[in-house]
């Protein structure tokens, strides 16, 4: 029995409201060209046109939103998340007084449910959940299980797929927050035997390139079914990084973290690091909670990289969202949340993290504040403050147009900017704060032109 509505934060989530027709009225756009204030209708999911609408020539049927002086703003992309809201994408629920996960399929269906509920909320309106090395049994139930729920849930849409991060890593020493006991040798037989187990939905493979020439034609091989391979846990050299690249490989996985070895000597050309951000063609996945990448480093990168190849994300896990957990175990690891509640490490290994609590509305909050302040950087002096609309428009394309662009495969088409023929993933709410400060109150989440999350005033 599918609910009809949760709360979450104060928020009403609604998982059956449809709505054909919506008119949002002088709704303050952020666009490349800047701030526009223009109505936008929406019409069968998708977003009908952007100008001035006049209400008599809509449908009857047409509910309209009168929003002055609230932006509109695509609704965030988070392409890499292991969970939140006690369910993980590997093992299912979570039981907080026990310890333990349940991972039956009533189980997992309730929790990515329950997931999606709290991912709405925080106006993330597309997800792909990453899967940590487990059991090839429970990766297996877990996929399949996702497959059902992508076919027959109507939030089924806000999940763009899977990414398989933990199973391929090539060394105990890059294990980073995944159990090595789990770890697999890639072929293309395994992975489409687990692509045929997510019925297709599999969209993202963590190959490190020091794999070498055992991935080489993987590569594109799988760029042909659609996945998209990326690097992290990785101790690979600039050559081997670079030949991966020339092969279709597409992203350094939570670039800076998780291990990713550096060199400053020029032997081999120097390492992983270098080259993700030495290659112009990949994209750099960042946590942006300020405990992951200090904000002077992910100045230097976002300056390097350029939004267009920055990809916010939140690698949370399933105690984001959770009050009553201090210690958790998962996988044969055991994590635990710091002294000061922010984020989250293995136990007895501080220097270790284990996932995030960030979600997308404070990365976006994060981003947006530290563009708009001077910030010394790392290797550069000093960056200056970027005027409001100019920090707003690149933090979105962090949070929302480059990870669009980097599931589409579609280079010669990026999209840059709301337009007429997207689904109207959107988020309604007003930006707050000043400079170094900001704040967003979200008012309305729309997925695919439904309405799903009203602010409870």
């Amino acid at each position: 029995m599918i609910r009809t509505e949760i709360f979450l934060n104060g928020m009403s989530v609604g998982l059956n409201k449809t709505t054909k027709t919506i008119l949002l009225k002088a709704v303050k756009i952020p666009a490349s060209s800047g701030i526009v204030t223009s109505d936008m209708l929406i019409q069968d999911g998708k977003i009908s046109e952007i100008a001035a609408v006049h209400a008599e020539k809509s449908p009857d049927s047409t509910k309209i939103i009168n929003a002055a002086g609230a932006f509109l703003l695509p609704g965030f992309v988070d392409v890499h998340t292991n969970g939140a809201a006690g369910f993980d994408a590997t093992w299912g629920l979570y039981d907080p007084a026990e310890d333990t996960f349940d991972s039956s399929k009533k189980a997992y269906l309730n929790g990515l449910e329950q997931a999606a509920g709290f991912f709405l909320s925080h106006g993330t309106t597309r997800v792909v959940l990453s899967m940590i090395a487990a059991p090839l049994t429970q990766l297996k139930q877990a996929l399949h299980n996702f497959a059902e729920f992508k076919a027959t849930h109507p939030l089924g849409k806000i999940y763009e797929g899977i990414f398989i991060e933990g199973s391929f890593i090539a060394s105990g020493e890059c294990a980073g927050a995944h159990n090595p006991a789990y770890f697999l040798k890639p072929s293309f037989d395994l992975i489409r035997e687990l692509q045929d187990c997510a019925d297709g939905h599999i969209r993202i493979v963590n190959l490190p390139p020091e794999h070498g020439l055992k991935i080489r034609n993987l590569i594109p091989a799988l760029n042909e079914m659609g996945i998209i391979v990326a690097g992290g846990h990785s101790g690979a050299t600039f050559e081997q990084f670079k030949s991966a690249a020339e092969m279709g490989f597409r992203a350094a996985v939570h670039f800076l973290n998780g291990h990713s070895r550096n060199s400053f000597k020029p032997f081999y050309g120097g390492s992983a690091l270098e080259a993700a951000l030495s290659l112009d063609s990949v994209f750099t996945e960042l946590i942006s909670d300020f405990y992951h990448v200090s904000r002077g480093y992910l100045l230097d990168v976002l300056q390097r990289k350029t939004p267009e190849r920055f990809l916010a994300i939140t690698d949370s896990m399933f105690v984001t969202g959770l009050s009553n957990v201090r210690r958790f175990r998962i996988s044969g690891l055991q994590g635990e949340f710091s002294k000061n509640q922010a984020y989250l490490q293995i136990r007895n290994d501080p220097g270790t993290l284990f996932g995030s609590l960030l979600t997308m509305s404070r990365s976006f909050e994060n981003l947006l504040s530290l563009q708009t302040a001077a910030h010394p950087g790392i290797w550069t002096r000093l960056h200056p403050a970027l005027p409001f609309e100019r920090a707003l428009y690149r933090t979105l394309q962090m949070c929302a147009f480059t990870p669009m662009n980097y599931l589409n495969f579609k280079e010669d088409q990026p999209i840059f900017d709301l337009q007429p023929g997207m689904e109207a993933d959107l988020i309604l709410g007003q930006i707050t704060g000043s400079p170094g400060d900001y704040h967003l109150q979200i008012k309305k989440v729309f997925l695919a032109g439904e309405q799903k999350v009203q602010k409870m005033n």
